[in-house]
């Protein structure tokens, strides 16, 4: 698939998607490392000093759970022209027990929440919403996921702020979770229609407090004023919580360059791989395919599933602006 030099929006999309897989894939092999035991200048996805990489059978170049269920989900969308929560999980049923949209067919690194979810769903068939989720459920299994959503969907910002809520549902049903996914669409959304991520994020905050409040969202409301846009950035980490999760990748993008961003989200430590893709997902869309480095693309694994997907999108969604 060649990304043409003057198409802008192809060169938008394919950097969220393969921004979100490569930073995804270049955190892999330091997951679960503290901070001091990662040098930045080393990080890259063929790393020449790493010591006990985390996953010692998986290659270099492979992407997580994270990417996988990225794919699934923009597949469901561009399969089923909407949000079909059935299909979903279905799909992230395959993926658990068969590796689909996994390299290598190689299912690794599942959330315990997600994990849990998913084998409630399997053993009773149907889906059920969890009414009373606890708010310790909270990790960043739904958020690391949603990107293609954004890059996806075309119609209102109110119609984006529920379907971001909604496929959340499926795994982490809290309302604290559903809200990150939303403001995260909405700054990719702003990011792809042409602002930096410092304006995206100030207006995508006032758009979702708006749409809040305007539809009487008061407990979504509550959680992203004291919960979420509250937070303390220095407290950022790169975390499994999904409002350190957001944050710290929305910390990174004061980086320059796609590159940097990813080593930023890396040289946090802890969930390496999800801080990246969350982060690179955003930092591919600003700084476009074209700016990621071409070594890195070359040596990201398992193209052929990608290449499909996007072409799909761009013909679905994107025809008109060719």
């Amino acid at each position: 698939m060649k990304i043409g030099n003057n198409y802008d929006i192809e060169n938008k999309l394919c950097g969220g998607i393969f921004g979100l897989l490569i930073g995804d894939a270049i955190g892999v092999p330091y997951e679960f490392k503290e901070k001091d035991e990662i040098t930045y200048l080393d990080i890259d996805i063929l790393p020449q000093n790493l010591k006990n990489k985390t996953y010692p059978n998986v290659k270099f170049g492979t992407w997580s759970d994270d990417g996988a269920q990225s794919l699934i989900l923009l597949s469901s969308l561009l399969d089923n022209n909407s949000l079909d929560l059935t299909d979903f999980l279905n799909r992230l049923i395959k993926w658990l027990d068969t590796g689909y949209m996994s390299i290598d067919n190689y299912t690794f690194d599942v959330g315990i929440q997600t994990y849990m979810y998913l084998n409630t769903y399997k053993k009773n068939r149907k889906f059920e919403i969890d009414r009373s989720p606890n708010e310790y459920q909270n990790g960043n299994g739904s958020l690391m996921r949603c990107l293609p959503l954004a890059l996806w969907h075309t119609g209102s910002n109110h119609e984006l702020i529920h379907l971001a809520h909604k496929q959340s549902l499926v795994t982490h049903p809290h309302m604290r979770s559903q809200v990150c996914c939303a403001l995260y669409c909405l700054i990719a959304r702003n990011i792809l229609y042409g602002l930096s991520p410092k304006i995206a994020f100030e207006k995508s905050k006032r758009e979702i407090i708006s749409i809040y409040i305007k539809n009487s969202y008061f407990d979504a409301l509550n959680e992203l004023e004291n919960h979420i846009l509250s937070y303390d950035m220095n407290k950022c980490h790169g975390g499994s919580y999904v409002v350190d999760s957001l944050m710290s990748a929305l910390l990174c993008l004061n980086e320059k360059s796609y590159s940097n961003i990813v080593k930023m989200a890396i040289s946090f430590g802890n969930d390496t791989d999800t801080t990246a893709c969350i982060a690179g997902g955003l930092a591919g869309i600003t700084y476009g395919f074209r700016n990621i480095p071409n070594t890195w693309v070359s040596e990201l694994r398992g193209k052929e599933i990608v290449y499909p997907l996007l072409q799909n999108l761009l013909e679905t969604k994107y025809s008109n602006m060719n």
